[in-house]
């Protein structure tokens, strides 16, 4: 999950339509630090960086306690519904997840597509491809809804 509504969508949908009897349910949110990678570092600040990353880390663990909150949600609706949040930590968030999956006994990937670029990529979107092409376990993607 991204932090999108569409990423928030997309379990819905799963919760809704798609869970079956003692799922295993791995919630992955891949932190890439944008901030420090997109923001110019005065020179004459030393802390900007360390204030950047610990304001960054506070957004963070937000989002996992809401996603582990939608999860606990779900559970009470699916009594046999078991789950974990995860975090990983890198820049390419479609390749940590299909790591992920394929180093432990993930059955199926379920993602989300925005589209939000070329033509190839707004059909599905840039994670979601990579994941379809490169995943050895199945992989359903989720449109949002508009």
């Amino acid at each position: 999950m991204d932090g999108s509504k569409y990423a928030d969508q997309v379990f819905d949908w799963y919760v809704k339509y798609f869970y079956r009897e003692n799922d295993f349910v791995l919630i992955v949110y891949c932190s890439e630090h944008g901030a420090l990678l997109t923001k110019p570092v005065p020179f004459n600040d030393p802390s900007f960086i360390s204030k950047l990353a610990n304001e960054e880390e506070v957004e963070i663990v937000k989002l996992l306690k809401s996603y582990q909150a939608k999860l606990n949600d779900a559970k009470q609706e699916h009594a046999n519904l078991k789950g974990s949040v995860q975090r990983l930590s890198g820049r390419k968030p479609g390749q940590m997840i299909v790591e992920q999956a394929s180093g432990q006994s993930i059955d199926l990937i379920l993602t989300g597509a925005r589209g939000t670029s070329s033509l190839k990529t707004s059909l599905v979107g840039g994670v979601a491809l990579y994941i379809m092409q490169n995943s050895r376990v199945p992989v359903l993607i989720v449109r949002h809804n508009e």
